[in-house]
């Protein structure tokens, strides 16, 4: 049985409290892929943005998949996260950006086109 969290907020709760929200999901959901709907955009997960257009939810869920220490931020950090899980069975299965079921060298040249893009090498 396939299982995925879906996280609902209207984003009028105090950001404080929505963030506590936030961190013990990711937290505690394990390997369980995470679907956010939010009436503004929040890191967290595949975010559906109920303001926004097909375009604007694309570019977010494009920067999601390579945060992959959900700090909001693309950058060495997340590199380093690849070079940690390298091989079969990663311990953060984000690690593998083009979903191969390894985390290899094609996964740090994706890393590394999208880190010249943002221009954050």
């Amino acid at each position: 049985m396939n299982k995925t969290i879906l996280y609902y907020t209207s984003n009028h709760e105090d950001p404080v409290f929505e963030q506590k929200i936030i961190d013990s999901l990711l937290e505690n959901c394990g390997n369980l892929p995470i679907v956010s709907v939010s009436q503004k955009p929040i890191k967290l997960g595949q975010n559906v943005d109920l303001t926004t257009t097909e375009e604007t939810l694309i570019t977010t869920n494009d920067l999601d998949k390579y945060d992959l220490n959900s700090d909001g931020k693309t950058n060495a950090a997340d590199n380093v996260i690849i070079l940690q899980n390298l091989g079969k069975n990663p311990k953060n299965t984000r690690a593998d950006i083009n979903e191969d079921a390894v985390v290899d060298q094609k996964d740090l040249d994706l890393m590394s086109q999208k880190l010249k893009e943002l221009g954050s090498q």
